[in-house]
């Protein structure tokens, strides 16, 4: 409660963090090079203007330098949270003077296991009812940047282009497939 958070890299998994941490009572600020102006005044963050010292640093952005920014905006004794996947893509960082008198700690985040201290009271069901819960907030909405209607004539193109990596002018966040109505009910994914 009351930590200051600073979130690199504004994609959805850098967004959902903020988000997550800012609904913990932490002042969340994130940094990107991408103009998230609009998201974070939807989930109630701040932007990075030139602020350092945070207690908490999430890395999201899935670029090494910014894992190496990181280091930089964390207080003395922070702890700076790798959320990022490199794949097999090497990872140098600046782990000389500085970062041991700082007495920095990097942690790693798996999103695949839980802590094995937890697992027995945190099965699936529990986990995806706890994370469809959150997703429901109507603040999250500010990610979804298109619905794609899997029925239109447009969709195959629009998929392709998403594939693609080309957001079509969109932000480029997440687009969400919505699927007609089956027997009255209606499937978004």
């Amino acid at each position: 409660v009351g930590d200051r958070v600073c979130v690199v890299g504004g994609g959805v998994v850098g967004l959902l963090a903020a988000s997550l941490a800012a609904r913990c009572s932490a002042r969340v600020w994130l940094k990107d090079p991408q103009d998230r102006r609009a998201q974070c005044d939807a989930l109630g963050l701040r932007v990075l203007d030139a602020e350092t010292d945070f207690d908490v640093v999430i890395h999201a952005s899935g670029n090494p330098a910014g894992l190496a920014d990181c280091l930089e905006l964390a207080a003395d004794q922070a702890t700076v949270v790798e959320a990022s996947w490199h794949g097999d893509r090497p990872c140098t960082l600046p782990l000389g003077g500085a970062f041991h008198s700082r007495r920095l700690t990097i942690k790693s985040s798996q999103v695949g296991r839980l802590p094995p201290d937890r697992a027995p009271r945190w099965d699936y069901a529990r986990r995806m009812a706890l994370a469809l819960d959150l997703c429901a907030d109507p603040a999250l909405d500010c990610l979804i940047d298109a619905d794609l209607r899997f029925d239109a004539p447009a969709f195959p193109d629009a998929y392709c282009r998403l594939l693609r990596g080309d957001p079509d002018g969109r932000t480029g966040l997440c687009s969400r497939i919505v699927y007609p109505d089956v027997q009255g009910l209606s499937a978004e994914i």
